[in-house]
């Protein structure tokens, strides 16, 4: 009966599809899965047969509940994704089929799970290789490499989390009209991303910030943002103060995001770049000491100097000595003092400052002569 119904499915292949295949040209799996697809009345003999073949049969069977037991097993944490895990009752005995591999007896069924969740937890890429799918499994994929969200199935908010924990990037990969997110679920998925990747924040729509999230958790998320990564700033359209003196504190280059360059920012990007003084247009004479306090060539960007300003750079670097505008004798000596390569700076060369240029290469030769002396003894 069923070669006739083969030969008629065959048949009606052909002549729908227009090709020209034999019943021989068919693998055992195609046949099984062919019979089964088509066959209106099904015999629990003819699943069985059927799922001997090939376990992926599974879907094909119109009645499962009557012809096939969907086995409890406790590692099983979603049974509505397990669409290849089925158990079969082989001459009294129950058999399981996971994936690939069917006819196994329920250890050799749990060991073989156990192997597949051991590859994931070593390369959690290797979850698209899978022919099914658990939460458990996927879990230990997203652990392992946050891309492997990409390759989930059915995704959960804890799986998204746990993916974004690893790789804040696979924000972009998060499906959302599937994921049924609380509140609470949406922003730890955003903080855990951007605590990852603080980039992550040009993947988070800000309306949904605002609809879903408090003011303080969406500022809470943005800092941590800044903190990452501070060019994450350029995505933060509310910036606050404090949210600009973290991202310039974690990377000065971040400066160039400020849309509101306010003076207790302006001195604190000075402090740790002095160079970035170029950038600042409403300069004061606080913030301009402080810039070659930390640098002093960054007396080239001051626009109005002083000599207590031109003092504190020469003393930072003595090479500074090349932006000063109106040289003084006591600027000169402080630049020599620092460095004796500034001479090639001074425009005025007098008898004092090549006393004191005297003077350092006298001092700078003596403790050579201790050091080679320490070294000999």
């Amino acid at each position: 009966m069923k070669e006739n119904k083969l030969e008629e499915l065959v048949l009606w292949f052909n002549k729908t599809y227009g090709a020209n295949i034999e019943i021989s040209d068919l693998g055992n799996i195609f046949k099984a899965n062919l019979l089964i697809c088509f066959m209106e009345n099904q015999t629990e003999e003819m699943c069985i047969e059927a799922l001997k073949e090939s376990g992926d049969s599974i879907k094909y069977i119109k009645d499962k509940e009557k012809y096939i037991k969907m086995f409890n097993i406790k590692f099983i944490q979603e049974p509505n994704t397990m669409k290849e895990v089925i158990a079969i009752q082989i001459e009294g005995e129950w058999r399981y089929t996971i994936g690939k591999f069917w006819n196994l007896t329920k250890t050799e069924l749990t060991k073989e799970y156990e192997n597949i969740l051991k590859k994931l937890s070593h390369d959690g890429l290797k979850l698209k290789e899978q022919s099914f799918q658990t939460n458990e499994m996927c879990m230990y994929a997203v652990k392992e490499n946050g891309l492997a969200l990409k390759d989930v199935e059915i995704q959960t908010p804890e799986i998204c989390i746990k993916a974004v924990s690893n790789n804040g990037a696979v924000l972009k990969h998060v499906k959302w009209n599937e994921c049924n997110f609380t509140n609470q679920q949406r922003y730890i998925l955003y903080l855990e991303a951007v605590r990852n990747f603080g980039k992550a924040l040009k993947y988070i729509n800000v309306n949904d910030l605002k609809h879903y999230l408090s003011e303080q958790e969406i500022y809470n998320i943005y800092k941590e943002a800044v903190k990452e990564n501070g060019h994450s700033l350029r995505f933060i359209e509310n910036q606050t103060e404090e949210l600009c003196i973290e991202a310039i504190k974690e990377n000065s280059d971040a400066f160039k995001y400020v849309k509101n360059r306010t003076l207790k920012i302006c001195m604190e990007i000075v402090k740790i770049s002095g160079k970035k003084l170029k950038y600042i247009k409403s300069q004061t004479e606080e913030i301009c000491k402080e810039a070659v306090k930390q640098n002093g060539l960054a007396l080239e960007f001051v626009k109005e100097q002083t000599e207590e300003i031109c003092l504190i750079a020469v003393r930072q670097n003595g090479l500074a000595l090349e932006f000063v505008k109106e040289q003084t004798q006591e600027i000169c000596i402080e630049a020599i003092r620092q460095d004796k390569e500034s001479l090639k700076y001074i425009r005025e060369k007098t008898q004092e400052v090549f006393a004191e240029l005297a003077k350092q290469i006298e001092i700078e030769l003596c403790i050579k002569n201790i050091l080679k002396y320490n070294n000999l003894a």
